[in-house]
């Protein structure tokens, strides 16, 4: 399953913040979040939001003659804002993005200093496989697989898993290609939580890149994302 580059890129980090125009702010001023996200389909979206630092604590939204553009294989594309709540992501759509090639974001300001060479490039793409039948994890856990491994010890394997019946896991992973997680290692979210359902499991493989040195700061990284889904029945055992 694959989410709109809304949902995927302007929703983390919403709650409790306001927006502030980007003629107010100085480069130097701004906190930038850099993401390339790529799917099973080779298809790959890069965003980028922005946040001011002290005295705002908000993100900025561009104006006047402020625009960010991405250049990929020397053509520059337009990003294009997409908001969710007070959070404004700027995002292009790519297809077909090999790993290790660079996509550049620069910012390009009417009044103040460009930010020209933020730069994120996609690790190695891989293969997620889970077990086709249910799961009682009180006997069979979950065995999570990709392939290839990656080469470059440098990328970062993350795994999350979501559910209604349980409560969320977040685990950092060697990339060697596999990964168990035993009978028992689920928890229910709370008292209340059914005894079977549907889990979400997010593979993702990172690989950090880097941020014009105009911005105050930030992160920047190219992910790989496999996503499944599986039906468990969680809670049909006894831990010992």
């Amino acid at each position: 399953m694959r989410l709109s580059g809304l949902v995927l890129l302007a929703v983390a980090g919403v709650a409790g913040c306001g927006h502030v125009d980007s003629s107010d702010v100085a480069t130097d001023k701004m906190r930038a979040e850099l993401e390339l996200r790529s799917w099973d389909d080779g298809s790959a979206a890069m965003g980028l939001s922005l946040k001011a630092r002290r005295p705002w604590r908000k993100w900025v939204f561009l104006s006047g003659d402020d625009a960010l553009t991405a250049n990929f294989r020397g053509e520059d594309v337009a990003m294009r804002e997409e908001v969710v709540g007070k959070k404004h992501t700027y995002v292009a759509w790519f297809a077909d993005v090999q790993s290790g090639e660079p996509i550049t974001v620069s910012l390009s300001r009417g009044d103040g200093d460009d930010a020209l060479s933020s730069t994120a490039e996609l690790p190695p793409a891989m293969d997620m496989f889970v077990p086709d039948t249910d799961i009682d994890l009180g006997w069979d856990g979950i065995d999570v697989q990709w392939w290839p491994p990656s080469e470059d010890l440098n990328d970062q394997m993350t795994l999350d898993i979501t559910g209604s019946c349980i409560s969320n896991v977040h685990r950092r992973l060697d990339d060697t290609g596999s990964y168990f997680l035993p009978p028992g290692a689920l928890n229910p979210s709370d008292e209340e939580s059914p005894d079977s359902c549907f889990v979400e499991l997010e593979l993702r493989r990172e690989r950090t890149g880097s941020l014009s040195d105009t911005f105050r700061g930030g992160e920047a990284m190219g992910v790989q994302i496999r996503q499944s889904s599986l039906w468990i029945n969680a809670w049909t055992y006894s831990t010992f």
